[in-house]
C-alpha cells in the first residue's frame, strides 16, 4: 500500500536481523535492510550515524519481526525518526522476546494507545492444519490435540534415546522423498546428549558420512565435509549471506592447494557462492540441527523438535511456540510429554521487568 502513494526512496523496509531482512525482501519484492543498516551503525564506535541530529530521510518505516527488537535498538530508532510520518511495526508477541533487554512489543501493545491490527489468517500452514491448532493451544497454555492429529506426532523418549530416535525420524522422511533441506531438527541448547552439538555430529555421520572421496577439514572440534549442510553465524552483507542462512558446502580446498595457503571452504547459499578462509571459517557451523533462536523468521516443511528434561531451564512457552510455528507441513515432537506440558506454563516473557510501559502511559497523560 505504501508503494502506491509514495516513491520508493521515501519508504524503508527493514527487520532486526539480516536473515529476516533478506526473507522480507524476497516476499515483498522490495529492497529491505537490517535496522542497524537503516540507522547506519558504525562498528568501530558502536554508534549510529542516523540520530536526532541526522534523522532518517524516510516518511514511512516498516519493521518486520519486531518482537526481536530490544529496548536499546528501539531507543536509537525513535531518536532518528523526526522525519518519519508513519512507523509500522509488525510482529508476533507470542514469539521469542528480544535477546537484549526489554520487551518492547509487549509493552507497546499493553499501553493500548497505538492503533493496532491483529492478523488472524495464517498463510505458512494450510487451512485446517493441526500445527496451527497446536500453536493456538500452546499460546493458551495447554494442548489436547496431539493424540488425534495428522500433521503432528509425539514420540515418548528419554534423553539418552533422543539421538537414535531423531536419526530414525529423519531417515524415515528421506525414504518418503524429503531432502535434508526439507527436514530441520531444532533444539533449545547446545550441550548434553540431546543438545545441538551432539545431534549435529550424529546427523552428519548419517546424512553425509566420510567416504574417502569428499574432502574435509577440522575446525576446532567440528569436521566440515563437502556436501555438509551449514549455518551462517554472522552477517556478511558484502557476500550476500546473513546470520541464520543455511547452505551447502560445495568444495573444500586444502591449505597446500590454496593460493592463499589457507584452508578454504566454498559454500552455496541458494545460488550465492561464498569463500571462507582463516577466521571466517568460524562463521560457519553445521545446520542439521540448529537452535530455535536461529530458526526464528524461517520455515521448513518438516520440523523435528526434541523436548526433554535436560532442556527444562531453557524451555519457555514462547520458545516452544516459536519452534512449533516453523513447521509448514509436519511437526514431530519427541521426548517427555510432561516436560512439554510444563513448558507451556513457563512464561519468561511476563517476568521481564521493564519501565517502558509506565513511561509510555505517563507521557500520554
Amino acid at each position: 500500500m505504501a508503494k502506491i502513494f509514495l516513491p520508493n526512496e521515501r519508504i524503508a523496509l527493514c527487520a532486526p536481523t539480516g536473515r529476516a531482512a533478506k526473507r522480507l525482501a524476497e516476499v515483498c519484492d522490495y529492497p529491505a535492510m537490517t535496522l542497524h543498516s537503516l540507522l547506519r551503525w558504525d562498528l568501530e564506535t558502536n554508534t549510529f550515524q542516523a540520530n536526532a541530529q541526522e534523522p532518517l530521510p524516510y516518511e514511512v518505516v516498516i519493521i518486520d519481526e519486531f518482537s526481536m527488537v530490544d529496548a536499546w535498538l528501539f531507543y536509537h530508532l525513535a531518536m532518528a525518526c523526526a522525519n518519519v510520518k508513519k512507523l509500522l511495526l509488525i510482529g508476533d508477541e507470542d514469539q521469542l522476546p528480544s535477546v537484549g533487554c526489554g520487551c518492547v512489543l509487549r509493552d507497546i501493545l499493553a499501553a493500548n494507545i497505538i492503533k493496532t491490527t491483529r492478523l488472524h489468517k495464517i498463510f505458512r500452514q494450510h487451512e485446517g492444519s493441526d500445527v496451527i491448532t497446536l500453536a493456538h493451544q500452546v499460546k493458551e497454555g495447554y494442548e489436547d490435540i496431539i493424540d488425534d492429529a495428522k500433521d503432528v506426532a509425539f514420540f515418548p523418549a528419554e534423553s539418552h534415546e533422543i539421538k537414535d530416535m531423531v536419526l530414525k525420524i529423519v531417515q524415515n522422511a528421506f525414504e518418503k522423498g524429503f531432502s535434508d533441506t526439507d527436514v530441520q531438527v531444532l533444539a533449545p541448547m547446545y550441550g548434553g546428549v540431546a543438545g545441538i552439538d551432539a545431534l549435529n555430529i550424529a546427523l552428519q555421520k548419517m546424512i553425509n558420512p566420510a567416504d574417502g572421496y569428499k574432502k574435509e577439514v577440522k575446525v576446532g572440534y567440528r569436521i566440515f565435509r563437502e556436501h555438509d549442510k551449514v549455518l551462517q553465524l554472522k552477517n556478511q552483507p558484502d557476500d550476500g549471506v546473513y546470520n541464520g542462512d543455511i547452505g551447502t558446502i560445495l568444495e573444500i580446498i586444502s591449505a597446500d592447494e590454496d593460493i592463499h595457503h589457507q584452508h578454504c571452504i566454498i559454500a552455496d547459499f541458494d545460488g550465492v557462492l561464498v569463500e571462507y578462509r582463516g577466521e571466517a571459517i568460524y562463521h560457519l557451523t553445521h545446520a542439521y540441527c540448529i537452535s530455535i533462536h536461529k530458526a526464528q523468521g524461517s520455515e521448513y516443511p518438516i520440523v523435528v523438535l526434541p523436548i526433554v528434561a535436560d532442556y527444562r531451564y531453557m524451555l519457555q512457552k514462547r520458545l516452544v511456540y516459536t519452534a512449533i510455528t516453523r513447521a509448514k507441513k509436519s511437526l514431530v515432537l519427541l521426548g517427555n510429554r510432561e516436560v512439554f506440558r510444563r513448558s507451556l506454563e513457563s512464561n519468561e516473557h511476563h517476568t521481564r521487568k521493564t519501565t517502558l510501559l509506565s513511561r509510555i502511559l505517563a507521557y500520554n497523560e
